[in-house]
């Protein structure tokens, strides 16, 4: 702790450290949480799948889920599954996951060991050697009376539920459908595809479903999806970074704050990455506050292939479309030729001439081609790789 009682840490951004304490962002997510939740504490179960490419926070979302049931007075697990063992293996990580918090809630002693303990045991699907939904149902509502009547539900949350075997889904899904209240499922699901998060996370469970030979058990869980992209907004995503440096003797300015969601266009993943390397440019450097010059060089050393690229790319213009380049990539979203055109004559308050207008059409062509921005119908352009703009923005510095 140095004189101000900030507290000095090791890098809080490396992707390993948990999201804990330092959960950000993603209120929608959570106001829907909010109300399943509520809901199963009134008796009325639902599941709910969590969906999204690698490194948007599954994992972590399903962390708070866990920390937000408990604060609810429900029982709350996590579990992650091995694609390679078979479907009572996964209902065996499930059950004995569930029991352990059990146990920790409640004071209650040797659930998971009883249910370990095979034929000898008070539940009834470790006497099977195969899964049954029938005797899986029978343990379910045993779970429920283990519970006190303060207690009025569990949550159990599946970290890669794509891997989940087919007849354990099915198994699930016979066995709490006639149950009917009491328990939340979550299944992670990860999107490996260019597809929506939600409509890809639907084809998961009809696959699974179909192997299993049970249509039904893929309706029985995609009722409800949370979708996880980039954060929604930029303060979420800014928080994401505010929250990690939280009580830290090493701060960011604002400008650095607010300019890395951006490079990477709000994926969480990447936030942390490029925070990580701001973080150790600022602490090797002996400072206590990342600047942008600190930014730009963590950005040259994680992005040194793009960046080396883009200098390339830009040795080849003009002045004139140097120019242009910067015009446009002052535009967050969506802009036209003409949008630039404004901007460039901004201080004169001419009106943007057809020459002018055609000059930036024909500079952001080349920029088309080299496939470093998008146009969507016949006027409008973006940049679609956040890290990319950026790489182009600094080599138009040189």
């Amino acid at each position: 702790m140095d004189a101000r009682g900030a507290v000095v840490q090791d890098n809080p951004f490396t992707p390993e450290y948990p999201a804990g304490p330092f959960f950000a962002g993603r209120d929608r997510q959570l106001r829907q949480l909010g109300e399943l939740l509520g809901a199963l504490t009134r008796g009325n179960s639902s599941n709910l799948c969590v969906v999204g490419r690698g490194g948007e926070g599954k994992t972590s979302y399903l962390e708070k889920i866990v920390d937000e049931a408990k604060c609810g007075g429900l029982v709350a697990a996590k579990c992650t599954l091995d694609l390679a063992k078979p479907a009572e293996t996964d209902i065996d990580t499930i059950f004995q996951g569930l029991l352990r918090e059990i146990e920790i809630v409640t004071g209650q002693q040797q659930l998971e060991s009883d249910w370990k303990s095979g034929e000898r045991s008070i539940f009834r699907s470790p006497h099977y050697k195969e899964v049954r939904g029938d005797q899986l149902q029978m343990d379910f509502q045993r779970v429920l009376a283990l519970l006190p009547n303060e207690i009025k539900g569990c949550v159990v949350c599946i970290d890669e539920g794509q891997r989940i075997n087919p007849i354990a889904l099915s198994a699930l899904k016979n066995a709490l459908q006639p149950v009917k209240r009491g328990f939340m499922i979550v299944l992670s699901l990860l999107n490996e595809t260019t597809r929506e998060n939600k409509e890809k996370g639907e084809e998961i469970l009809d696959d699974l479903a179909a192997k299993a030979g049970d249509p039904g058990a893929s309706r029985f869980f995609k009722y409800n999806f949370a979708s996880l992209g980039p954060f929604d907004s930029q303060f979420e995503a800014e928080d994401c970074v505010r929250m990690r440096l939280r009580n830290n003797v090493v701060t960011f300015s604002g400008e650095v704050v607010s300019h890395i969601p951006k490079i990477v266009g709000r994926h969480p993943a990447g936030i942390i990455a490029l925070a990580r390397a701001v973080y150790q440019r600022t602490t090797e450097g002996g400072s206590a506050e990342a600047d942008m010059k600190a930014l730009r060089q963590a950005f040259v050393g994680e992005h040194q292939g793009e960046v080396t690229e883009a200098i390339r790319f830009c040795q080849q213009l003009s002045n004139t479309d140097r120019t242009i380049y910067r015009a446009a990539l002052s535009f967050e979203n969506r802009f036209s030729c003409m949008q630039v055109a404004r901007h460039l004559l901004a201080e004169s308050n001419e009106f943007p001439s057809d020459h002018l207008v055609d000059s930036i059409r024909l500079a952001m062509g080349r920029l088309l081609a080299n496939g470093r921005c998008t146009k969507d119908g016949e006027v409008e352009y973006w940049f679609t790789e956040s890290t990319q703009a950026y790489a182009l923005r600094l080599a138009l510095e040189q």
